[in-house]
Order: C-alpha cells, then sequence, then structure tokens
C-alpha cells in the first residue's frame, strides 16, 4: 500500500487572510481556520473546534493570488492539504526544524454568516513551488 500526505480541511476563516511577498515576486497566504470535530468530548458533550494555521503559495504571476482575495473572516472554505517540513537556521545560526499545513487547493464553499454579497465561487490549484 502507498503512503500518501494529504488531505482536506473544511471550516470558516477566523480571519482576513495575510499575505507577505517575498522578495522575488512570489508571496505566501497566511490562513487560520476553525475545524469542528466529528465527534462531543469533555463534561459538556459537545462539540469543538481546532484552529488550524496554514500556508499557501502565491506565485510570480499571481494566477492563484485572485482566490486568496476572496477569502474573509467568516468564509466556509475547502482547503486541501498536505503537511510539509521545513528547516532553517535561526539568528543564533542554530539549525531549526518546523512542521506545517501547505495549501495546495482552495474551494470557496459560502460566504461569511450575514454577509449580504454573495461569494463567487473560485477554485485554485497551487502549484507546488519553494516557499523560499
Amino acid at each position: 500500500m502507498n503512503s500518501t500526505n494529504f488531505g482536506v480541511l473544511v471550516g470558516r476563516l477566523t480571519r482576513d487572510v495575510e499575505v507577505r511577498k517575498n522578495s522575488d515576486g512570489s508571496a505566501k497566504a497566511f490562513v487560520n481556520i476553525a475545524v469542528d470535530d466529528n465527534f462531543k468530548s469533555g463534561q459538556d458533550k459537545e462539540y469543538h473546534a481546532q484552529f488550524i494555521n496554514a500556508e499557501g503559495f502565491i506565485s510570480k504571476d499571481k494566477k492563484n493570488l485572485v482566490v486568496y482575495e476572496y477569502m474573509k473572516k467568516g468564509t466556509l472554505v475547502s482547503l486541501a492539504i498536505q503537511l510539509k517540513n521545513d528547516q532553517y537556521l535561526d539568528k543564533d545560526n542554530k539549525q531549526q526544524y518546523r512542521q506545517y499545513v501547505f495549501i495546495t487547493d482552495v474551494k470557496l464553499l459560502a460566504s461569511p454568516k450575514g454577509a449580504n454579497e454573495q461569494t463567487a465561487v473560485v477554485e485554485e490549484t497551487v502549484e507546488d513551488e519553494p516557499l523560499f
């Protein structure tokens, strides 16, 4: 059986997307999504949410920027994701490691609750290019 590094998160954005530009013209999008557990837990036996940070790559030609521009706090989204590992040198020149959630595909499912405007159906597949 082949192993795979793929998952899907469906939930609402807890804040507007933050886009940070890189020196080469590309950018990274930072997203925080609230995802409900599919089981009840705790003494109150209620559903609880997990708050997950994820990162997406925006290419130099900005083709996939439009999808992030539609993503506002409260928007219901579906994120296809992969887990990625990264290593870098910190300010003390010490090797650091991190694991993060990388967005490979985005689907906007619904506007924020109470929003009057209708969200366009936007789908974007992100090319897996280096983030740095």
